[in-house]
This record gives structure tokens, C-alpha cells and sequence, in this order.
């Protein structure tokens, strides 16, 4: 029996497999500050959600007491 593999651990084996074959002829120091410049605004975005989240998580039991 085999074991079943889920879309999901597909879909990421694809994703590292598009990001090697992208990279791979590539200096390191580029390669690192093109990922770098990719994934900037997604960290802001993740960081700036926490700070809503936390802003109304704040508002809320404030006005609770």
C-alpha cells in the first residue's frame, strides 16, 4: 500500500521545485535579496493584521470594564 500524499505537500514540493530551478544559476547574495524583496510585504501585512488584531482585542476588554 502506498501512502497517500495530500495536495497540499504537492503543492509545496512544486513551489520548492519552481523556486530551485528560478535560483539555481543565480549568485546566493541575489537570490537571497530577490526573495527578500519578495516576501517584505507579505511580513509587513502578517505584522500589520497582529496589530489590528491586538488594537481590537485591546478595545474590546476595555470596553468590557
Amino acid at each position: 500500500m502506498e501512502p497517500k500524499i495530500s495536495k497540499a505537500q504537492l503543492e509545496v514540493w512544486e513551489w520548492k521545485e519552481k523556486l530551485y530551478e528560478e535560483f539555481k544559476d543565480m549568485p546566493l547574495r541575489e537570490a537571497m535579496q530577490i526573495m527578500h524583496d519578495r516576501t517584505q510585504p507579505i511580513i509587513e501585512e502578517i505584522y500589520r493584521k497582529k496589530r489590528e488584531k491586538v488594537g481590537k482585542e485591546n478595545d474590546s476588554s476595555a470596553a468590557i470594564q
